[in-house]
């Protein structure tokens, strides 16, 4: 006997089926809702200002399975439109930032930073491979006199999956080779503190951002890169951050971006007393 208020193994049974039926039609139906342009072309990123029925439509087309055409696993349309608007109107770029969460964070936390030529091309949650793959695009063809480049966190948390420090060098080298190849100076900034592994909370990632930047301060010694030594402003001994200066102990707080913008502006003057033929 159905108890009260319970439903019968066969309302379960066609409640599935329903379901299983509108997920199929879905998948059959998400392939036509795709834009006529597909593949290599001039505007294969989304217009900013997409209307409320291409929203829906992009909404059934994830719900069916299928992946945005747009969406690029690193993220190349994200900055595409201020970066056209920079180069369509002529304007100066002093310095381009450019990472991962910890550099969009320092956006929202002191947009003032970010208001003059400075540029902030950051994005959550990317891996180095992800930065270089869009290095060009958001760097290099805004054509700055400096980069400021902070990325790795990810890489050491392992959120894509395992990761080789070598890997994670090879793609710090490419990124310098590129930026100096096109007359940018590079900041080589240290991976901030990261006591605890947010992707594997077993795993304490204080040693190996040690290493890591030990390793960055070598290279950029090697490469005379001015290096911005933030790990050192916010950590503690253990190797995580400072009492204050961090919301997770990941991302800085407010009060972390502060600790962080001495060091900074200590190496923009250094990249600024350098004969402008080595930063540009």
């Amino acid at each position: 006997m159905v108890r009260p208020g319970w439903k019968s193994p066969s309302a379960w049974l066609r409640a599935a089926v329903v379901a299983l039926a509108v997920v199929g039609a879905l998948r059959l139906l998400a392939p036509a809702l795709r834009p006529a342009t597909r593949g290599m072309a001039d505007d294969a990123c989304p217009s900013a200002e997409a209307s409320l029925l291409d929203k829906a439509l992009l909404s059934l087309r994830v719900l069916g399975g299928d992946r945005p055409y747009f969406d690029h696993w690193t993220a190349l349309c994200f900055y595409a439109e201020e970066n056209a608007a920079i180069l369509r109107e002529g304007r100066k770029v002093e310095t381009a930032f450019i990472g991962d969460s910890i550099t969009r964070n320092w956006l929202i936390s002191d947009p003032a930073a970010f208001a003059g030529p400075q540029v902030n091309r950051g994005i959550s949650g990317q891996s180095a491979a992800q930065v270089l793959a869009r290095f060009q695009s958001d760097v290099v063809a805004l054509k700055p006199r400096t980069v400021h480049l902070m990325i790795g966190t990810n890489d050491v948390a392992g959120l894509h999956g395992p990761s080789r420090p070598q890997d994670w060098q090879a793609a710090i080298r490419a990124m310098v080779d590129l930026a100096q190849a096109n007359g940018i100076a590079v900041i080589l900034a240290t991976l901030p503190p990261m006591a605890v592994n947010p992707v594997d909370p077993d795993h304490r990632p204080a040693e190996v951002i040690r290493q890591q930047n030990a390793w960055l301060a070598q290279f950029a010694a090697e490469k005379g890169l001015v290096l911005a030594d933030y790990h050192a402003a916010l950590a503690d001994a253990q190797g995580g951050f400072r009492p204050g200066l961090s919301l997770d102990d990941i991302h800085p707080s407010e009060q972390g971006y502060a600790a962080m913008k001495p060091v900074l502006e200590g190496a923009l003057a250094a990249v600024s007393a350098r004969p402008a033929a080595e930063g540009r």
